[in-house]
């Protein structure tokens, strides 16, 4: 008996991921071909389309990956999944040098959810920025005096930058400072928008679908192992036996 589209469709989904991590990208996109041809969900749909930008960027074909993109957008997906496609579609607008848009695609996205990796990375810097521009963080109670080195009455804003750098430094926090005021004068431009990691993506997060990690790396063993075993595989057989 045929499993139902909805279990057919993860299962095509974990072998997607584990073709992607093994690089064979032709044979993925045969996969996500047959997950295309009986998914009927828009929600999915707009999963199967975004795994096919994720093949499609692997394989050097971005302008390819970024119609997959904008075809899964247009299919209504969950606000979670559309997060990651946003994130997705921003990265690739900046491959294009098309950094307005690809703004907007980041302001698109509700922050409570974003990856909670890339949400917590943007709250630590604003954090610190805040500190240095205003002399307290975010969530200091009100009428908090700020500390000596980042009083903005006593110190100026290159003594804040450089007491911030030094204390980053000594929590051994690697971080350049030129990359801590570039990133404070985009928070000044931007806000806390302009503290998410652009580049977030396809290699360190599945999103419509999944995270791609070292359960995944594991799956590719079980996933493909028979096909490996037979020789390289070939996309006909695949869509014969997925």
């Amino acid at each position: 008996m045929l499993a139902a589209p909805a279990a057919r469709w993860v299962a095509l989904r974990i072998k997607t991921q584990a073709l992607l991590v093994a690089a064979r990208y032709d044979e993925s996109l045969a996969v996500l071909e047959i997950a295309d041809s009986f998914v009927i969900d828009e929600q999915e749909k707009a999963c199967v389309r975004f795994w096919q930008a994720v093949a499609l960027e692997r394989m050097g074909r971005p302008d390819d990956a970024l119609r997959r993109v904008d075809d899964a957008l247009s299919r209504s997906p969950s606000d979670s999944d559309a997060a990651v496609i946003h994130l997705v579609r921003a990265r690739l607008l900046i491959a294009r040098s098309e950094y307005q848009h690809a703004l907007d695609d980041v302001r698109a996205i509700k922050p409570e959810l974003l990856p909670e990796e890339v949400r917590a990375s943007a709250q630590w810097w604003e954090q610190h920025l805040v500190e240095v521009l205003t002399g307290v963080p975010p969530d200091a109670a009100p009428g908090t005096a700020p500390r000596p080195e980042y009083d903005p009455r006593r110190c100026s804003l290159r003594q804040r930058e450089l007491a911030k750098h030094a204390a980053l430094t000594a929590a051994g926090q690697k971080v350049a400072l030129s990359t801590l005021q570039r990133l404070r004068r985009r928070y000044e431009l931007e806000g806390v928008w302009s503290l998410v990691d652009r580049r977030y993506g396809l290699a360190r997060r599945g999103g419509a679908g999944g995270r791609v990690d070292s359960r995944v790396v594991e799956a590719t063993r079980q996933a493909i192992a028979e096909e490996t075993s037979r020789s390289t595989g070939t996309v006909a057989r695949l869509r014969r036996r997925a």
